[in-house]
């Protein structure tokens, strides 16, 4: 024992040499008096699972925080955002890959949230929805309250922008290419879009362009922001802008960009609701 004791304070790795040297032999743990002092619960069973429980919780201070995204341009583009408002943050908030990925939207990743939750992912995890109708719908089956702790689900907050806000509604005899009235589209229409700048979403003449409001939902009517590919193009630009004059930042509107990085970065600090 003496060479045991040499290895490690942590007699796991002893028992775990004890088990390599002996494979046949049956190695009995005595832990009364460990339990009777109040240092082990009375439950010895939990010995085992609450020992890695600890050793992932201690990985995962050490390890990137990983955010899952309904889309590929919402990691893209909060990925951009991270890098221009929070440099020194990179390397401790991942954005997963969406090239390992077959699929997006609200229903894929409240599987891959269960796929995660399953396997043990030692990493903190931040699961990250819309704030629309079609997130609210796909949120009804996920009990985040069974979730593992290292495990956090969050969606883009609500901002002013969105509270009156232009949208196109249906066509009518009155109106056959829809009419356009202002709306509240927080939990209805909060796609990334949506968050990604006043200077990237207003048109020529001023105005904002409108949410289109699509199919009906258990939550509410679904909507999206129309001109989706010219936005990504205007607010690509506009990051290209920042990061090779960094003033620029100041000009430009990241107030719904912020908000959802706020979302991000406090997932872990008040308890799981």
């Amino acid at each position: 024992m003496d060479l045991l004791d040499k290895v490690d304070d942590d007699d796991r790795f002893s028992l775990r040499l004890i088990l390599l040297a002996l494979p046949e032999a049956e190695v009995i743990l005595d832990v009364t008096d460990l339990v009777s002092g109040g240092w082990l619960p009375d439950q010895p069973l939990k010995i085992a699972s609450g020992g890695m429980d600890e050793m992932r919780t201690v990985a995962s201070t050490h390890a990137p925080t990983v955010v899952l995204t309904e889309g590929r341009t919402d990691a893209e583009f909060l990925s951009a955002a991270l890098s221009v408002l929070h440099p020194h943050l990179t390397d401790l908030i991942r954005f997963l890959d969406f090239d390992q990925r077959n699929e997006g939207g609200a229903g894929a990743l409240v599987r891959l949230v269960r796929a995660f939750a399953a396997a043990g992912i030692a990493n903190k995890v931040v699961a990250l929805f819309d704030n629309d109708s079609a997130a609210s719908d796909a949120l009804r089956v996920l009990n985040t309250t069974t979730l593992p702790p290292n495990i956090r689900v969050v969606r883009y907050p609500d901002i002013d922008l969105a509270s009156t806000y232009p949208t196109l509604g249906p066509p009518t005899m009155e109106a056959p290419r829809g009419s356009l009235d202002q709306a509240n589209v927080n939990g209805l229409a909060g796609s990334i879009e949506l968050y990604l700048g006043r200077d990237v979403l207003t048109l020529p003449d001023g105005a904002f362009r409108p949410v289109q409001w699509q199919s009906l939902h258990k939550s509410g009517y679904h909507g999206v922001v129309t001109d989706k590919d010219q936005i990504h193009e205007l607010f690509r630009a506009k990051v290209d802008a920042a990061r090779r004059n960094p003033s620029k930042v100041a000009e430009q509107d990241w107030d719904g960009l912020c908000r959802i990085l706020d979302k991000i970065l406090t997932a872990f600090r008040s308890s799981r609701g």
